[in-house]
C-alpha cells in the first residue's frame, strides 16, 4: 500500500509578493483577456502550469507549458520561487528537528538559492535564520552558514 503521508502547509505571503502577483495579472489583463498564453513551443515534458484566478464573480483558468508573454513568465517565475522558498523552509525545519547533521547542507542550498534569486521573499527567512544563528544547540558550521545568509539578504535589501 501507499504509506506516504500528506503534508499540508499554510502559505502566508508578504504584501510585496502579493502586490507583484496582482501587478503581473494586471499587466497580462488576465481576467479580461481571452489569450491562452501557450507559446509556439511544446514543453509539456517539463510539466503543465494551471493558473486559476477568481476575483469576486469573475474567474478564469488557463493551462500552458511554455509562454513568451512577459507578465506570465514573470508570474510563473515568482510562483516557482515561492515553491522553492517554502520547500526549503520546510526542509530546514525538518533538518533542525530530526536531522541536525543535514542542517548545514540545507543551509548551503538555501544560500545558493538566495544568491541566484530563486527565493521569492528572502526577508521572510530572516526570523528563522536569526533564530538558527543564536541557537547554541545548532552546530557551529550551520550557525555560521545562517549568519552568512542573513548578511547576504540584508546586503541585497539595502541595495533596493
Amino acid at each position: 500500500g501507499d504509506d506516504r503521508e500528506i503534508i499540508t502547509l499554510d502559505l502566508h505571503l508578504l504584501p510585496g509578493a502579493v502586490s507583484r502577483i496582482d501587478r503581473y495579472l494586471e499587466e497580462a489583463e488576465f481576467l479580461s483577456s481571452t489569450e491562452e498564453y501557450q507559446g509556439e513551443q511544446d514543453l509539456s515534458h517539463r510539466g503543465t502550469i494551471t493558473l486559476r484566478v477568481k476575483r469576486g464573480d469573475r474567474q478564469r483558468q488557463v493551462q500552458f507549458n511554455y509562454t513568451r508573454h512577459p507578465a506570465m513568465r514573470a508570474l510563473v517565475r515568482l510562483f516557482r520561487n515561492i515553491v522553492t522558498q517554502e520547500s526549503r523552509i520546510f526542509a530546514i525545519q525538518l533538518a533542525r528537528r530530526y536531522g541536525p547533521l543535514d542542517l548545514d547542507r540545507q543551509l548551503r542550498a538555501l544560500r545558493r538559492e538566495v544568491k541566484n534569486q530563486w527565493i521569492a521573499e528572502p526577508q521572510k527567512l530572516l526570523p528563522l535564520l536569526e533564530d538558527l544563528e543564536s541557537d547554541r544547540e545548532v552546530l557551529l558550521m550551520a550557525r555560521r552558514q545562517a549568519s552568512e545568509i542573513v548578511r547576504l539578504i540584508r546586503k541585497r535589501a539595502s541595495r533596493h
